[in-house]
């Protein structure tokens, strides 16, 4: 395992260790924050891996869908979709 280990991607720290438990394996630790990989497998690459950026055709498209002030009916489609606007939130910068 010599791959370098990437900064947290939960708070960007770069005060990351690799951990062995003996028995069970090691996984991946940011000091800063505490997030952890998994422990089944290689724990550098499950560190490593980044989901994809929402692309720009999508994130156009659910901002299309998720007109402002139009809100469902019912309960778990509104915190769906409540949950789309917080993340598209994120993202709005790179659309406009």
């Amino acid at each position: 395992m010599t791959d370098a280990l990437k900064p947290c991607p939960f708070c960007e720290s770069i005060d990351i260790i690799l951990v062995n438990c003996d028995d069970m394996g090691s996984y991946v630790e940011c000091r800063n924050c505490n997030a952890c990989s998994q422990m089944s497998g290689d724990p550098i690459t499950a560190w490593n891996k980044r989901a994809e950026p929402i692309p720009e055709w999508l994130k156009k498209e659910l901002i299309a869908k998720i007109a402002p002030g139009s809100r469902p009916a019912n309960n778990e489609t509104r915190v769906i979709t409540e949950t789309l606007e917080w993340v598209l939130s994120l993202h709005q910068e790179d659309v406009e």
